[in-house]
């Protein structure tokens, strides 16, 4: 008896598919499955010379021809260009990365994508990119159907307005990830210093969904408070913050702006004391929040991530809410960008005796929906032999389980 699966069924089995080989043998299993098979071949598309094997005219050759190649394909089956939903580009450092026979091709590439929702730029010198690829980036970031945009390890901005004119042109963006995006003149960033141009009506991009600033928050945090700001980031449901240089007063701003609508609060840089211009009670329908540390910082005393969390959910007796009361899951993600040798496990949990002090608050009933305190330990995925300690047993992870106490819900390696 041939048991039939429902067409629904296995199109939501193929569109959670990753690895191209098995999509493709999935494409000639019938025709019926080929058309979802073929969305997650092309759903993904990712150019740059990051193959460190590679000479830089190798890795463009490579290139030139799986160009060429899509071309082909996208003209005889047109639909299958519209597959595409994230296009990337990385690690094109000069203008040696690209030359003019690749970006002839690439250019008139992208101008063929109409579905696009995802742009992701990452290690590109953005001043060294030709001016008509700049162009048809730009063009594409304005389409309708681009609603997220990533910048990493981007630089070539001649100064921050160039940074925030580009920004400008997503007018569809409901994600933004700035994750150390450079630029040339430093700038103090204050409502009479910042010259931005644009053409979107102030408040007209609905930033609704994801925020991520690790790198000169304040900058962009300022720019947002611009009454001539073209986004609105009042319904904002998801922010991470990196606090290394932003001040409290900034973040604090953040959170009584977006207020009720936050659901997801991650921060990370925690390396001053705490203000009390930061609380929960203005984010009181906070379900989510992450605390990022580093195995360094905490070894050496340096930490205070544990006087951030307590801070921020003290009790306040004025207010009439149960601050916290939302709260369902709070996350310690503890970073390890070194090797355990040398490592001290008896400082390491004299060093972290004082993270009992959660046990103490989160038994208050106010915080009754919380279902998961979750201690993650992370290995830097660009270390190999970092990544192989932590899977086998990091000599750090017994330290920080037996130094948090029963505060923690679970401690599990995983990279990112």
């Amino acid at each position: 008896m041939v048991i039939t699966i429902p067409h629904e069924i296995v199109d939501c089995i193929l569109d959670n598919l990753q690895e191209a080989e098995t999509l493709s043998n999935c494409a000639l299993v019938q025709k019926s499955w080929a058309v979802s098979a073929q969305r997650g071949l092309f759903r993904h598309l990712s150019f740059g010379s990051s193959n460190r094997s590679l000479t830089v005219a190798q890795s463009q050759n490579a290139t030139i021809e799986r160009v060429k190649h899509l071309i082909e394909i996208f003209e005889t089956k047109p639909y299958l260009a519209s597959c595409v939903r994230t296009l990337e580009l990385t690690y094109y450092r000069s203008e040696h990365d690209l030359s003019t026979q690749l970006v002839s091709f690439i250019i008139p590439l992208v101008e063929q994508l109409r579905n696009v929702n995802s742009l992701i730029l990452s290690s590109c010198n953005w001043g060294s990119l030709c001016l008509e690829l700049r162009r048809a980036l730009m063009h594409l970031l304005s389409q309708p159907s681009l609603i997220r945009l990533i910048l990493s390890g981007v630089y070539g901005f001649s100064n921050m307005d160039e940074v925030f004119a580009l920004l400008s042109l997503g007018s569809n963006l409901k994600t933004l990830k700035i994750m150390t995006v450079s630029y040339g003149d430093r700038v103090s960033f204050t409502e009479d210093t910042i010259p931005v141009h644009h053409e979107n009506q102030p408040r007209s991009i609905q930033l609704d969904q994801s925020l991520l600033l690790d790198y000169h928050a304040a900058a962009y945090i300022a720019w947002f408070q611009q009454v001539s700001c073209p986004f609105e980031i009042r319904n904002l449901r998801c922010l991470h913050i990196g606090m290394e240089k932003t001040p409290d007063e900034w973040l604090a701003w953040m959170l009584q702006y977006i207020g009720e609508n936050l659901q997801e609060l991650t921060l990370s840089g925690l390396l001053d004391q705490p203000s009390t211009s930061v609380h929960v009670s203005h984010t009181p329908n906070l379900r989510s929040l992450v605390a990022i540390d580093d195995i360094d910082s905490l070894q050496k005393g340096k930490s205070n991530t544990l006087p951030w969390i307590l801070n921020f959910f003290r009790c306040i007796p004025e207010l009439d809410v149960q601050v916290g009361s939302s709260l369902v899951q709070l996350s310690i993600d503890i970073r390890c960008w070194q090797s355990s040798e040398g490592f001290n496990r008896r400082h390491m949990i004299n060093q972290l005796d004082g993270w009992t002090a959660l046990d103490t608050l989160f038994t208050e009933r106010r915080f009754d929906s919380l279902e998961l305190i979750d201690i993650d330990l992370l290995a830097d995925p660009y270390l190999p032999m970092l990544c192989k300690e932590v899977s086998e047993g990091y000599p750090w992870e017994d330290a920080v389980v037996e130094g948090f106490g029963e505060a923690r819900g679970q401690l599990i390696p995983i990279y990112r």
